[in-house]
């Protein structure tokens, strides 16, 4: 569901589909490695000084990055 609303290749009636498949299969690729790296979430907090909890992206959580 969470593909389908974020990328409109894979969604039906849109004018941005992929004519080639592999065009559609880099392409998802690209937005799996954002979606499971890049991208905030939820459960991965940090508390930093005084309780202030910042979100973390799950690149910092494996120690690829420290940079948000």
């Amino acid at each position: 569901m969470t593909f389908r609303q974020d990328n409109n290749r894979i969604s039906r009636k849109t004018i941005g589909f992929s004519k080639k498949v592999k065009e559609l299969y880099n392409q998802m690729r690209l937005y799996c490695t954002h979606f499971n790296f890049f991208r905030e979430h939820r459960g991965l907090k940090d508390e930093k000084e005084k309780g202030v909890l910042e979100k973390k992206i799950p690149a910092q959580e494996c120690k690829i990055t420290n940079k948000k």
